[in-house]
């Protein structure tokens, strides 16, 4: 049992077994523990959460493997006016194959129709790490049937990007090279 742990956080925990008189085994690790809501995409189909704090996984949930045949999308909404969806998390599609044939997209906006903002198939452990153009972001995950793998965990967060413009602003020191 762990105890004093924050909420909305993302542990990477190392276990190793207590073998007894003084002996252990080597560390396994990391597991991963996120302390807050999450969600797991359903094999098919289109769904929406409106959220600032989630862990999402593929079908096969934290600690499963991804069904054959996926189709699905999830389309994230920030709760929080004026944010802008960040996904950051790891994909492990196709177990290490360098085929496309599993894949998950990452769209800006509230569908599979606007601006891609990245593919990560078939690489062992992409990290991903995408922010959205527009404030919602739409995950599509495919998976063409000929097998399950270890798939993705991933959270996502609202960031609010508070970017003021320059004011007073003057020029000076003149050249023909420089200003």
């Amino acid at each position: 049992m762990l105890t004093e742990i924050e909420p909305n956080t993302l542990y990477e925990l190392y276990v190793k077994t207590d073998c007894g008189l003084g002996f252990t085994s080597a560390w396994v690790g990391p597991v991963t523990a996120y302390t807050g809501l999450t969600h797991t995409m359903q094999k098919t189909g289109t769904e929406t959460v409106t959220t600032c704090n989630m862990m999402i996984y593929d079908d096969g949930g934290a600690t499963g493997d991804y069904s054959s045949s996926c189709n699905s999308t999830l389309v994230i909404m920030p709760e929080t006016q004026g944010a802008f969806v960040h996904i950051t998390g790891f994909s492990d599609n196709e177990g290490g194959s360098y085929t496309v044939y599993d894949y998950l997209d990452i769209y800006d906006g509230v569908g599979t129709s606007g601006t891609k903002l990245a593919r990560y198939a078939g690489h062992n452990d992409q990290i991903v790490d995408v922010l959205s153009e527009s404030g919602p972001l739409a995950i599509y995950f495919k998976s063409d049937g000929s097998g399950n793998y270890s798939g993705f965990e991933l959270l996502a967060e609202c960031v609010i990007i508070n970017c003021q413009a320059p004011k007073n602003v003057t020029v000076s020191d003149i050249t023909a090279t420089s200003a």
